[in-house]
Formats: structure tokens, C-alpha cells, sequence
């Protein structure tokens, strides 16, 4: 039963639209229309409004210093341990699949990304790259930064 209520929570293509004036209406002051985005979300929106997260960024800030990242490197080498090997692993199915696999520090700060090279080389436009920081109250409503806040 929770299974299916998740998934009918999805707004569908033609919902885009009224979900960019969901959003200008709580960046605007106006408030949240009822029932147009997931719930997930709507909390997301609410906790980066009340955080002062700036509505208008793009993408993450610049990445941290070659020098903090070779830090969160080493503090988190037992998980890249794991983690890097399976990424490695599925690297061929991933290419060409449109899709990428990221692995954070629990601060939401990517350590690693493997997947579809075109998707990788696309990413780095919004800096989905090794050493941003995509804590949803550092950038916003995001897959990383929103789980994280979830727990």
C-alpha cells in the first residue's frame, strides 16, 4: 500500500508546469498550492526558503580546495574502499545509459562519480564533480542534498 501511494505521488510531464509556479509562488511569498508536488519535496522547498538557500543558483558552489578534498579523501577512505570497486564495476553498463552513480561524504560532498561519460561531462556544468558540495541547504532542493536531509 505505501509502495503505491510513493509512487502516485510523482507528478506526471505535463504537471512541469504547475510545478515551476508552485515553486515562484514560495519563492515569491505566496505560499505552496495544495497537493502539486510530492511531500518530499514540498518539505525540501520549505527547509531551503527557511534557510535562506538562494532560489536563483544553478549549480553547487565551486568544489572544495585540492587540498580539503585530498583531506575528506583520507578521512573517508574506508568508504571509498568499498564503494569505488562496484562503481567500477558497473562503469560499462552505465556508459551510454544516460545515467551516473556519485559517492558523498555525509555532508553531501561528492567523492566520486563513475557512469555514462556524456552524462559525466554534462554534469560538470552544474558541478555534480568530485569535491562540490550538494547538501540541500547549501544548494537547494537536490536527490543528494534532499536524502541526506532524510536520513
Amino acid at each position: 500500500m505505501a509502495a503505491k501511494h510513493a509512487v502516485s505521488d510523482f507528478p506526471y510531464p505535463d504537471q512541469e508546469n504547475q510545478v515551476m509556479k508552485a515553486w515562484e509562488r514560495l519563492v515569491c511569498g505566496v505560499g505552496l498550492s495544495a497537493d502539486v508536488v510530492r511531500n518530499v519535496i514540498e518539505r525540501s522547498w520549505a527547509r531551503c526558503h527557511s534557510a535562506g538557500v538562494d532560489a536563483a543558483a544553478r549549480r553547487a558552489p565551486s568544489p572544495t580546495s585540492d587540498e580539503g578534498f585530498g583531506r575528506l579523501l583520507h578521512r573517508f577512505r574506508d568508504v571509498i574502499d568499498v564503494g569505488v570497486p562496484v562503481m567500477e564495476q558497473v562503469r560499462e553498463s552505465l556508459s551510454e545509459s544516460g545515467t551516473i552513480m556519485i559517492l558523498t561524504d555525509p555532508s553531501g560532498v561528492i567523492l566520486k562519480t563513475e557512469g555514462d561519460p556524456a552524462t559525466l561531462e554534462a554534469a560538470e556544468d552544474v558541478r555534480l564533480v568530485n569535491g562540490a558540495n550538494w547538501d540541500e541547504l547549501v544548494c537547494g532542493t537536490n536527490a543528494i542534498g534532499t536524502a541526506l536531509s532524510l536520513k
